[in-house]
């Protein structure tokens, strides 16, 4: 008899620790989402700041474009995501996204009349600051013990 109570509660132990470990897995997963969506972020504005700082002379403009153009690529296709990975804390964050990409890539982007923009430059910077400060204000909700 204790041998059967043994072997129950083993198999009640091990089906209970495989849940966990696949829940704490998801959460782990979100995480690093949300993580690495923090690094793209700052990778964007960097990049806006290395383009929008110089004229459109500049021989290396069009690479930064290009650079700018794709690592916008990558954050809006995190924006469509972020429904699933965010888990319900997505409010305001899409609007964010776009005015990030209106202000990286809008007005004379890869024009030939694009100059330097300092204002734009900080508009830039409010916006990845604004969505890394949402970033960051949901990724505690998904660790397990808060």
């Amino acid at each position: 008899m204790e041998l059967v109570v043994a072997i129950i509660g083993s198999i009640f132990g091990f089906i209970i620790g495989s849940f966990a470990q696949a829940y704490l897995t998801y959460l782990q997963q979100k995480l690093a989402a949300i993580n690495d969506h923090l690094k793209d972020i700052e990778e964007v504005r960097d990049a806006a700041f290395e383009y929008w700082r110089r004229s459109h002379e500049c021989d290396e403009q069009k690479y930064r474009a290009a650079r700018l153009k794709g690592l916008m690529f990558g954050v809006l296709e995190y924006r469509e995501k972020a429904a699933e990975i965010l888990g319900g804390h997505e409010e305001g964050y899409s609007d964010l996204i776009r005015t990030l990409y209106d202000q990286t890539t809008g007005g004379d982007f890869e024009g030939a009349k694009q100059m330097p923009d300092t204002r734009r430059i900080s508009m830039i910077f409010t916006t990845a600051a604004e969505i890394s400060l949402h970033l960051r204000h949901v990724r505690p909700k998904f660790i397990w013990y808060n």
